[in-house]
């Protein structure tokens, strides 16, 4: 696995669990009737997603490839044009 996709893989877990677990999990809790989120998640049969409840791993799933084409198209062509200006300036130095 690229370095690449490590990081979107650590970003889509971070992002998923936070809004799970931190934003939404006491109104989960409460709405549901349980006392813990995934417990909650359980009951539910999923997260809400897309205007419908969805399972837990098709939401990691898109949230995955949201994220790698995100990085694809506009992450990485950035980052290459500033290693182009730094390395250009250190590739030419005269002797």
């Amino acid at each position: 696995m690229s370095r690449r996709n490590i990081t979107v893989v650590i970003t889509v877990h971070a992002y998923g669990f936070y809004s799970i677990y931190v934003v939404n999990g006491d109104s989960l809790r409460q709405a549901v009737g349980t006392t813990s989120v995934l417990a909650a998640v359980r009951t539910i049969g999923g997260i809400y997603m897309f205007g419908r409840v969805m399972p837990v791993w098709s939401v990691v799933l898109v949230e995955f490839c949201f994220a790698f084409f995100t990085q694809l198209f506009s992450i990485q062509p950035f980052v290459r044009t500033v290693f182009k200006l730094i390395f250009a300036k250190v590739g030419n130095r005269s002797r």
